[in-house]
């Protein structure tokens, strides 16, 4: 019984010692990590935004669309989104969301004022 324990380990070993897929590569260097992160803050420093908007302004555009979403009105909002708008809804795992992307004013304002209970359940901007 012993003897046949040992045979299985040396099998076991064997077995493992066999790598029968595809080699994986060498690990990254550590100067091949600081060229790398080099450049990707290279790449989000060019795509950084040329302006800062204005905050009250801001503000008050938010305001006026999540009120008329809240009031169940749709124009007002598509006249605030531009006409090539895409939406990609994300639920975050915790609630149902559309499952492709919306596109366009007239959909988006559609979704928003549906999913803020089109005057039913008023959100509070």
């Amino acid at each position: 019984m012993t003897r046949q324990a040992l045979n299985h380990l040396r099998a076991v070993r064997a077995r493992r010692e066999e790598y029968a897929g595809t080699w994986l590569p060498e690990p990254i260097r550590e100067t091949a990590i600081r060229h790398i992160a080099h450049r990707a803050r290279r790449h989000a420093h060019a795509r950084r935004r040329g302006f800062e908007p204005d905050s009250d302004s801001t503000r008050e555009i938010v305001r006026r669309f999540l009120t008329a979403a809240a009031n169940g009105e749709v124009q007002p909002p598509m006249d605030l989104l531009a006409p090539d708008v895409v939406q990609v809804p994300d639920g975050g795992g915790k609630v149902v969301a559309a499952r492709r992307p919306i596109t366009g004013a007239a959909d988006v304002a559609r979704f928003v004022v549906g999913v803020g209970g089109g005057g039913n359940q008023p959100w509070k901007p």
